[in-house]
Formats: C-alpha cells, sequence, structure tokens
C-alpha cells in the first residue's frame, strides 16, 4: 500500500477535475488565497502592536525570531525550533524568568 502513496493524492485531484471541473480548484484557489491574506494581516497587526509598546525594537526582535519561526513552519515541529527560539530571544534580551515558566514537556511550574 505504501509504494503507491504517491499516486493516491494524483488520483484524488483527478477525481475532482472530473467530478466539479475547474471550478473546484477556483474555489481552492480562493480558500487559498483569502487564507493568506488573513495571515498576513494577522501578521501586519501583531508587528503594528509590537510597534506600539517597543517601538523601533520590534524589527530587532522580528530578526530574533525570524530563524526559529520558518524552522518551526517548515519542519512542522516546534521542537526543532525551540532551542533556537530561546537562544535568540536570550540573546535579545528576554528575562531568564520568562523562559522558566514555560519548559520544554509543556507542562508549568510555579509563579
Amino acid at each position: 500500500m505504501l509504494w503507491s502513496a504517491h499516486e493516491h493524492p494524483a488520483a484524488a485531484v483527478a477525481a475532482a477535475l472530473t467530478a466539479e471541473g475547474v471550478d473546484a480548484f477556483t474555489t481552492y484557489g480562493s480558500l487559498i488565497i483569502s487564507f493568506y491574506t488573513a495571515l498576513t494581516g494577522l501578521w501586519a497587526a501583531l508587528i503594528a502592536v509590537g510597534a506600539l509598546f517597543l517601538g523601533r525594537e520590534v524589527l530587532r526582535l522580528i530578526a530574533a525570531v525570524r530563524e526559529p519561526m520558518f524552522i518551526a513552519f517548515s519542519t512542522s515541529s516546534t521542537e526543532a525550533a525551540f532551542p533556537k527560539l530561546i537562544s535568540s530571544l536570550t540573546a535579545y534580551g528576554v528575562d531568564r524568568r520568562t523562559r522558566r515558566r514555560h519548559p520544554r514537556d509543556g507542562s508549568r511550574t510555579g509563579a
């Protein structure tokens, strides 16, 4: 079964094209465009709020978390990005007590 796994998505796309025509892809394209537009708007809002509190330092914070963020999104794993994020935030100047409140295993420690 696993040897033919790469054929299944192609068969699903062919079935959708046969059953629904090109309109299925138009709908899917609209969904993807609206998702990425909303995601871009969210990031713009977060950066704007960060700029209100941090001023121009928000650019340095973005630069600090950029690499761990790309690692997390490209691997779909926060475990791969977490150590790099902690070291980047430490270099940025985040207090050590703030980092200790969220240990790697996800459990909470006392305040």
